[in-house]
């Protein structure tokens, strides 16, 4: 009986998201046409796939992409393989077809929600409102991301839903060794939520060092391979750490609201929120964290612990719509869960509380969207049937990856013959 009611809820929560995204279609389901932001790493993917799809070495760790001149050219990114492996077999089916692209992180994003809302609780009330968020003008940039961020929100949850069913430490190290591989820089949001668990409840200091240590080691471990792969020397790393970290940045960090900096980035805490989720969440949400100080630690970790994440990167993922969507989720789940305790005996006021803060979201984002741009020149590509690439193109994409050669890559294949 509990595994159906699991399998229940998660039933109505993705059926609820399948019609939220049905009736927005003209964000969820379209070509890779917004800004480029949002299109030319959801491009990438494509030309990464065909590289697995046609490669023929063993260091398949390391993504390796196939460009218009169909060569097979080495990355010079910092992450792994793992989402291009992934997807490669859609890719190997649908070729550039765009919709698979969009349908991949929807699932992927939706299921790392649901675990997400899930860890922290196991209403209905709750876990259905909660599905929402996915009106909101962040989540219809965010959900059908196709990049390899968009398996973020799953590694978040499934950590979540393990430290929720108390698993012992072989599972919680085995799964943060997946995660390392897979999206580096989430051992960050580990290393918070346990530095956060140890402060709020006071846990043995020795389990700490052990997780710190493990965590430091695996960050070593990824350094390395990078280094070996990418063939960074020391210096080159101390200039990635010195463009991607604000804390060796000095005018990033005494910069004003109106620049690049940490007010500024802080202020977007504010504007994510009030954007997405409407003005009204805010001193709700501010109440909720005070009011959880003693009755609830748990929600006070993911809080602080995402909080902490954010600031730490916040030069990266601050200002992008379709990193955000953890926030959002953690302010309204908070928010639920505060006005659940206040008014547990009085179902009826507390539904229609609920009800206000979801026409509040919606009205929010039906008036004032946020959402991105499309790009001209995107459009005119996409809507081009002939799909003939000029020599100009053919020479950029011999230089570095030239992101376009997506709208021409199915069609060079049918022509010609892989060089190897």
């Amino acid at each position: 009986m509990k595994f159906l009611k699991k399998f229940y809820l998660f039933f109505v929560f993705c059926l609820i998201s399948s019609l939220i995204i049905l009736m927005n279609k003209e964000f969820y389901l379209i070509p890779f046409i917004k800004n480029y932001q949002e299109s030319l790493p959801s491009m990438a993917t494509y030309l990464y796939s065909y590289g697995n799809i046609f490669r023929e070495d063993l260091f398949f760790i390391i993504p390796k992409y196939l460009n218009c001149n169909l060569e097979i050219v080495k990355s010079d990114s910092s992450w792994t393989n793992i989402y291009y492996l992934l997807f490669t077999p859609l890719v190997k089916i649908f070729g550039t077809n765009y919709l698979p692209g969009r349908l991949f992180p929807i699932i992927l994003n939706l299921i790392g929600l649901y675990l997400i809302i899930r860890s922290q609780s196991q209403k209905f009330s709750i876990i259905i409102f909660s599905s929402f968020l996915i009106f909101c003008s962040s989540f219809k940039d965010g959900l059908a991301f196709n990049f390899h961020d968009s398996l973020f929100l799953l590694l978040i949850g499934i950590f979540l839903i393990l430290k929720k069913n108390d698993a012992n430490q072989f599972k919680i190290f085995l799964f943060i060794l997946i995660s390392a591989v897979t999206i580096h820089y989430s051992l960050i949001f580990y290393f918070f939520y346990f530095l956060t668990e140890k402060l709020l409840k006071d846990l043995d200091k020795k389990n700490f060092l052990i997780h710190f240590c493990y965590l430091l080691f695996l960050s070593i471990l990824i350094i390395l391979l990078f280094n070996y792969f990418y063939n960074y020397d020391f210096e080159k790393i101390l200039m990635r750490v010195n463009e991607k970290f604000w804390i060796f940045d000095k005018s990033f960090i005494f910069g004003n609201i109106k620049q690049d900096s940490i007010i500024r980035m802080v202020y977007l805490f504010y504007a994510e929120i009030r954007d997405n989720l409407g003005l009204i969440i805010i001193p709700l949400y501010l109440y909720s964290i005070i009011y959880f100080i003693k009755k609830n630690p748990d929600i006070l970790i993911i809080n602080i612990s995402t909080i902490l994440f954010y600031i730490f990167f916040a030069k990266q993922i601050i200002p992008h719509n379709f990193m955000m969507l953890l926030f959002l989720t953690i302010v309204l789940l908070t928010s639920l869960k505060f006005i659940d305790c206040f008014f547990q005996n009085k179902r009826l006021i507390k539904n229609l509380v609920f009800l206000s803060i979801i026409i509040n979201m919606l009205l929010t984002n039906f008036y004032n969207p946020t959402t991105y741009q499309l790009n001209t020149s995107l459009v005119n590509l996409d809507n081009d049937q002939t799909r003939n690439i000029s020599k100009d193109e053919l020479l950029i994409d011999k230089k570095k990856m030239n992101h376009i050669c997506y709208f021409y890559l199915e069609k060079i294949l049918k022509k010609k013959v892989l060089i190897n």
